[in-house]
């Protein structure tokens, strides 16, 4: 939801600030999800895959927060 929030907003430099929530949020959720195995709300095979699957995404966002990154960099060295 913050990544469609972010890019609703329109600029770069908000997608990119929206990226960091959005990749906090993915921490809180990894938090939430230790949470549950230790209170035996889930069994950790399960936390195991879907630790994995934030893993994932989170590298997603991270390489969308770099890909933005130089694009916006590139795009102010052609300006100049």
């Amino acid at each position: 939801m913050n990544i469609a929030e972010g890019y609703g907003r329109g600029t770069e430099k908000e997608i990119i600030h929206i990226l960091y929530i959005a990749s906090g949020s993915a921490s809180e959720v990894d938090t939430q999800l230790v949470l549950s195995v230790r209170l035996g709300y889930i069994e950790k095979d399960v936390y195991e895959d879907l630790f994995s699957q934030i893993t994932s995404i989170r590298k997603m966002i991270s390489s969308l927060i770099k890909s933005l990154r130089n694009r916006s960099t590139a795009n102010n060295e052609t300006t100049k």
